[in-house]
C-alpha cells in the first residue's frame, strides 16, 4: 500500500475519532450541567404566586377564573406579588396594564381599591375625565394612544363684528393631559393592534380638578 494512501486513511481515522470524542464530551458536559442546575432548583424552596390564567386586558374586573397559583423559586418572586387568590379578590381592583398569561399580578400594576373599572380606574386623586372627539387626520397619523401626553386646543369662532374683533382664535385650554383611553382601548398594545384611532372615536383624558369656565357667546370646536 502506498504511503500516501496510508497517510490519508490515518488522517481520516484521526478526524473521525476527534469528532466522536468531542460529541461525547459535549454530551457529558450537558448532562453534568443539567444535574447541577436541577439540584440547585430542587434545593431552593418554592412559594405560591398568583398569576394570570389567561391574557387579561387593562381596566376589566377580575374573577377567580382569571387567576391561578404557580410555584416560583423564593429568590425570584417579584416584589408586590400575591400569595393567595382570595387576598387579591378582596381588594376589588382591576389591572392598570394588560397582563399576559402566566404573568404575576403585582400590587403596583393594580388600581386603588374602590377606584372603579375601565378608564375610571386610571384617574388620579382629584382628576376628572374629559372626552374629546377625534378627526380623520389624527386617526391616520396614530398620534393618540393610551398613556400619551397631549395639549388640548380650542378654536373659537366669534360672532362679534367691528373694529378689532377676531372672528377666529385658537387657544390652549388644557396642557399635558394624560390620555386614559382611546375608544375602547385602555392600553397602547390594544390601540396598536386596531391600527390606530378610528375617525370619530372618543378620547378620554385625565385632567386635574379645575373651576368651571364661564360660557361665552362663541362656537367652540375642540381638538387634540
Amino acid at each position: 500500500m502506498p504511503s500516501t494512501e496510508r497517510s490519508q486513511r490515518t488522517t481520516s481515522a484521526g478526524v473521525i475519532g476527534f469528532m466522536i470524542g468531542a460529541v461525547v464530551f459535549a454530551a457529558l458536559a450537558g448532562l453534568l450541567l443539567s444535574r447541577l442546575l436541577g439540584q440547585r432548583y430542587a434545593q431552593e424552596p418554592l412559594r405560591a404566586v398568583v398569576v394570570a390564567a389567561a391574557d387579561l386586558p387593562a381596566g376589566q374586573p377580575l374573577s377567580t377564573t382569571d387567576l391561578r397559583l404557580a410555584d416560583w423559586p423564593v429568590s425570584s418572586v417579584p416584589r408586590g406579588a400575591f400569595a393567595a387568590v382570595d387576598d387579591l379578590m378582596r381588594l376589588q381592583t382591576v389591572p392598570l396594564v394588560p397582563l399576559a398569561q402566566g404573568a404575576p399580578l403585582l400590587a403596583g400594576q393594580l388600581a386603588a381599591t374602590g377606584s372603579g373599572m375601565g378608564a375610571a380606574a386610571k384617574l388620579g386623586d382629584g382628576q376628572r375625565a374629559v372626552a374629546v372627539h377625534t378627526d380623520a387626520v389624527l386617526a391616520l397619523a396614530r398620534l393618540l394612544y393610551p398613556g400619551a401626553r397631549v395639549d388640548v386646543l380650542a378654536t373659537l369662532r366669534s360672532f362679534e363684528t367691528g373694529a378689532g374683533s377676531k372672528p377666529v382664535q385658537t387657544k390652549v385650554i388644557l396642557q399635558n393631559v394624560t390620555v386614559l383611553a382611546v375608544g375602547a382601548d385602555l392600553d397602547p398594545a390594544s390601540a396598536w393592534r386596531r391600527g390606530g384611532v378610528a375617525p370619530g372615536a372618543t378620547v378620554l383624558g385625565g385632567v386635574d380638578g379645575m373651576p368651571a369656565m364661564r360660557p361665552r357667546p362663541t362656537k367652540p370646536s375642540a381638538a387634540w
